[in-house]
């Protein structure tokens, strides 16, 4: 899913006008990195049973606690570029 709008792209002066110097991260990079920073912050005890990060990765598969928050942040992302073009989640 790498070819999802990019965020903050960079255009400067050049020659011929304005010019696209760097394309910036996708948005779905963008939207991963929002739900990362929800993920982490989120007290331990979740909904009451069970913690936000472990409800949105039970397909994840793998020992790494760090890679399964990346895993649900993405997950999310992936969820709101869906919705965004009118797709259910």
């Amino acid at each position: 899913m790498n070819d999802t709008p990019q965020a903050f792209p960079t255009l400067e002066r050049g020659a011929g006008g304005l010019e696209l110097t760097d394309a910036g991260m996708s948005l779905r990079d963008y939207f991963a990195a929002k739900a990362m920073h929800a993920l982490v912050t989120e007290p331990p005890w979740g909904d009451g049973g069970i913690a936000t990060v472990h409800s949105w990765s039970k397909d994840f598969q793998g020992g790494d606690p760090i890679a399964r928050f990346a895993y649900a942040a993405y997950k999310m992302a992936d969820a709101m570029l869906k919705a965004r073009e009118g797709g259910a989640a």
